[in-house]
């Protein structure tokens, strides 16, 4: 189950911007397009960001370092950030900033931290790997959200739907 969880991340984040996407070009609400637009840009650079900290910090495995902590699933050479969670928090952090909508955000944020939790379970993650990923992903949010989505330049641009 954690498993499962672990990778819904790979087709939950696609689904949710493709089909936001999707609906808004369909139903024609200029805003709601540019919506789903900050929130996939956000997450690309949130999966850039992830990399290089990745691979910039270096950090051992949990169970690279500690011989009581059972590897559960295949994992890549480094630990921190969390991917999985930067990503998942990253789009819950975007919808919250876009909607705030009460029954759309409970689900979303249960499904980002069960990624999170799955992922110190399964023992590719330390807590604070995680705890680390969601901070960034707020981060990245309040970055783009509050600064660079208010610059006149940002705000000037017009997308033709």
């Amino acid at each position: 189950m954690f498993r499962f969880i672990s990778n819904s991340v790979y087709f939950i984040c696609p689904a949710i911007l493709f089909i936001g996407l999707f609906v808004s070009f369909k139903m024609r609400p200029k805003l709601l397009f540019l919506n789903y637009c900050k929130i996939a840009l956000i997450s690309v650079f949130a999966i850039i960001v992830a990399y290089l900290l990745k691979y910039g910090v270096q950090r051992p495995r949990p169970f690279k370092n500690h011989q009581d902590i059972s590897q559960l699933m295949e994992a890549g050479n480094f630990s921190f950030p969390s991917g999985h969670t930067l990503i998942a928090f990253t789009i819950a952090f975007g919808l919250y900033f876009c909607f705030q909508k009460k029954y759309l955000l409970i689900p979303i944020f249960v499904w980002a931290f069960a990624v999170a939790y799955s992922r110190i379970i399964l023992g590719v993650h330390y807590p604070s790997d995680i705890i680390a990923s969601i901070v960034i992903a707020y981060m990245l949010n309040i970055v783009f959200f509050k600064y660079i989505f208010q610059q006149e330049w940002f705000k000037n641009t017009t997308i033709k739907i």
